[in-house]
């Protein structure tokens, strides 16, 4: 069995999956637009919120997927920076969409008289545990499995930036070009 038609195969679920994560985060991006997103006991924007997390997880396994399987069959280096490119905007849209929809429940918290039955938000109270992050030393083809990974904590807004940074350090492979381009920055 060649790995064209399994490639294809995944890039037609792809489309569908991407067709589905696109209608719903329109739906997002209505909700949050209006004036007064969040009502009291409304729980269908974080519903629809999670929905989206779990679908932006799926693209990204099946991204990887593909990703392996194009590396398998020697693809041009444009074809896979193409691939990346596509990835990394719905990865891109589920992240604006999520702190869009965090602003939204935030002022909705601050503008309205809360009760222990809506929803707070709460700053985290602990300290996370060092994470044992996969490395990356600079090859393209470790790169969506570290991102699909990273992001989370890329995209958190409770975890400070100094933090933030020293896992990325820490998920970089000792003496690889990776490394040096993330010591070249600032703490």
């Amino acid at each position: 069995m060649s790995v064209q038609p399994t490639v294809d195969i995944l890039k037609k679920k792809r489309k569908v999956m991407r067709g589905a994560f696109a209608r719903l985060c329109n739906t997002l991006e209505e909700v949050t637009s209006r004036e007064r997103p969040y009502e009291k006991g409304d729980s269908r924007i974080l519903a629809d919120l999670e929905l989206l997390r779990e679908k932006a997880d799926d693209l990204t396994k099946l991204d990887d997927e593909i990703m392996d399987l194009l590396l398998r069959a020697d693809t041009r280096e444009d074809e896979l920076d193409k691939e990346m490119q596509g990835a990394d905007e719905y990865a891109h849209k589920y992240k604006r969409l999520n702190l869009q929809v965090q602003r939204c429940l935030n002022a909705a918290i601050k503008t309205e008289d809360c009760d222990n039955s809506m929803l707070t938000v709460t700053k985290r109270k602990f300290k996370l545990p060092m994470l044992e992050l996969k490395k990356i030393g600079g090859d393209v083809k470790d790169w969506l499995t570290f991102w699909g990974q990273f992001q989370k904590i890329d995209g958190d807004p409770d975890i400070d930036e100094a933090d933030k940074f020293q896992y990325l350090l820490q998920a970089t492979s000792p003496n690889t070009r990776a490394r040096e381009v993330v010591e070249s920055f600032p703490t």
